[in-house]
């Protein structure tokens, strides 16, 4: 299947590149702002057939507890969202983006994270070597 037919049956750019990355399957749950509760019902239901799960969502903390939860972070992006600022201090490590030199939000505290792991990155290298072995130590004690 093309690219752009996968894309709008996916419906989103983010889900596609997941699937082109090798997914066997990509999911894309959209509602409106503060609806997410509605769909957790038929997601939970379609998160249980499934062995290996990475879902791309911050609010979706309110209703799951992953194995890990990784905050992702750009100092270029000044938009920090609220729901990462809600759910940073159950991050398990966090991911940042510190090519732009300092960050571009004001009044962001990541105290809450402190005592996390921090991993930096520069694209188009976004998965270090210090990071994939954090994540089968952290794999392993999950199992």
């Amino acid at each position: 299947m093309s690219g752009l037919r996968l894309a709008r049956r996916i419906g989103s750019v983010a889900a596609l590149c997941v699937a082109v990355a090798g997914a066997t399957r990509a999911l894309w749950v959209r509602t409106k702002q503060g609806h997410l509760e509605e769909a957790m019902p038929a997601l939970r239901q379609r998160l249980a057939a499934a062995a290996n799960i990475i879902i791309e969502s911050n609010s979706v903390m309110k209703f799951l507890r992953p194995d890990i939860y990784l905050s992702v972070l750009a100092y270029a992006t000044a938009d920090f969202k609220a729901s990462a600022r809600e759910f940073l201090d159950l991050a398990d490590a966090l991911l940042i983006n510190r090519s732009a030199g300092s960050p571009a939000w004001e009044n962001i505290s990541l105290k809450p994270a402190q005592d996390k792991p921090v991993f930096s990155f520069s694209p188009p290298q976004y998965v270090t070597p210090e990071l994939i072995a954090w994540l089968k130590h952290r794999l392993s004690l999950a199992a």
